[in-house]
């Protein structure tokens, strides 16, 4: 089972067999919502008995919302997954593992849920991840992404994007299986070259990339629809298009496989 659903940004929820990993949630209006008002809240976690374990990659606002540590109420066994780089007071509380880059841990839960978790550090700041779980693996990268703007000069350009592509290299020597999902950065305003990361990543991981998806889409005035349309026909014309998982809405099941 590997179900997939877009929240809003770089915020993502993936359901497997045994457990719900959420990713960078962040935008947590209207307050007091129902799971139909695209918050997650009590009913959520009254809809699983499922292991719950939350990822924060990241200090930024578009990232991390404390919000998130008031769900234990709701579920006293949820599990935090934090990057190093979150503010004292965050990394302080009961199923809170703090992760620095380059690390690679099991995490202990359930005896029965075999889970690892294995850090970069991120071109922005804090930690992209790879995620093993159930036979399966994911990749967020929270902001890990290349970094270039259109003036910048060659060999900062080239400085970037190496840099980018080691960060991969060392973090995928750690998986021998395809990686179901890959949550790619689109940058965003425009003068980034805003699709590099995701030509980069099918051009040098194409075989171990099973489905890449952009992320990192809520800014103000983008067009989600739009959006989603030109990346599709960019990578109709680069031919990864079928490797492309695309979305339209918050809280869209994108991707479901039962």
């Amino acid at each position: 089972m590997l179900i997939s659903t877009y929240l809003y940004h770089s915020g993502f929820v993936i359901e497997t067999d045994n457990s719900v990993l959420i990713f960078d949630y962040y935008r947590n209006d209207p307050a007091n919502g129902s799971i139909s008002d695209w918050v997650i809240n009590q009913k959520f976690f009254e809809s699983t008995n499922k292991p719950i374990i939350v990822f924060v990659s990241h200090s930024h606002y578009d990232h991390f919302n404390p919000v998130i540590f008031e769900w234990s109420q709701f579920c006293p066994d949820i599990t935090y997954i934090l990057s190093a780089d979150l503010p004292p007071l965050a990394k302080l509380g009961k199923n809170r593992v703090v992760i620095s880059p380059f690390q690679n841990r099991k995490i202990e839960k359930e005896s029965w849920l075999d889970l690892t978790v294995i850090s970069i550090p991120a071109t922005d700041a804090g930690n992209a991840y790879l995620v093993k779980v159930d036979g399966m693996s994911f990749y967020h990268s929270g902001d890990h992404a290349n970094r270039v703007r259109t003036w910048d000069p060659k060999a900062q350009s080239e400085w970037m994007t190496q840099t980018y592509l080691n960060e991969l290299r060392w973090l995928f020597m750690k998986v021998s299986t395809p990686i179901n999902l890959a949550f790619v950065p689109v940058i965003a305003p425009f003068e980034w070259d805003y699709l590099s990361s995701l030509d980069l990543m099918i051009r040098h991981y194409d075989p171990k990339i099973e489905h890449i998806v952009p992320i990192h889409l809520g800014h103000p005035g983008v067009d989600l629809l739009v959006m989603m349309s030109d990346i599709f026909e960019h990578a109709l014309e680069m031919g990864y298009w079928e490797k492309l998982l695309t979305y339209n809405y918050r809280w869209e099941k994108f991707y479901e496989v039962v």
